[in-house]
């Protein structure tokens, strides 16, 4: 599987919020948007790493994945984001610190099969006996015309930018909602 990259971007802010409050909504944004976690689980994120100081500052970096069907019939495609969550000073006692979300969004599609006449039916084998494999190399190319791979990686690619933009929209809106 090769992933191509759509859509990358960085969003961070100062805000007054509780880091909990921002992963249920965010995690129920991406639910309602039909994004999928690790294993088409509920679980996005991979990766944690905190450090509280003596001070009563909280560093957090989190690394979040989610998975989409986009596309589920031959060729298949198959959209995946990834956000790095970083929160920076965010002071307990204040509940004030900086949140730093950085989107990347990347999207798969595998390849036209060729018709496997070892798999074929006992009736498909009569129709390729009987002359029809001239007809499958015209149906086959029928099919890229109609649903052409460039056609549908470029409808993909727009459909994917939007739908990364609306998450960027998401978080900059959390962020007029928090502002400091």
């Amino acid at each position: 599987m090769t992933w191509e990259t759509i859509y990358k971007t960085r969003v961070r802010s100062k805000i007054k919020f509780i880091p909990q409050d921002f992963y249920e909504k965010f995690k129920k944004f991406l639910e309602s948007d039909k994004w999928q976690g690790i294993f088409k689980k509920d679980r996005y994120e991979k990766y944690y790493f905190h450090r509280l100081t003596p001070e009563g500052l909280l560093f957090v970096e989190a690394k979040w994945e989610g998975y989409k069907n986009y596309w589920k019939e031959e060729p298949k495609i198959d959209w995946k984001i990834e956000l790095t969550i970083l929160i920076n000073a965010y002071n307990i006692n204040t509940a004030v610190g900086d949140l730093d979300i950085s989107i990347e969004t990347a999207h798969n599609v595998e390849e036209f099969k060729d018709f496997d006449i070892s798999k074929a039916s006992r009736t498909e084998k009569i129709l390729l006996g009987l002359g029809f494999s001239k007809v499958l190399s015209s149906l086959k190319s029928n099919l890229e015309k109609v649903r052409g791979k460039k056609k549908l990686i470029d409808m993909s690619g727009r459909d994917l930018y939007e739908d990364s933009e609306k998450i960027k929209n998401f978080i900059l809106d959390y962020f007029k909602l928090y502002k400091y």
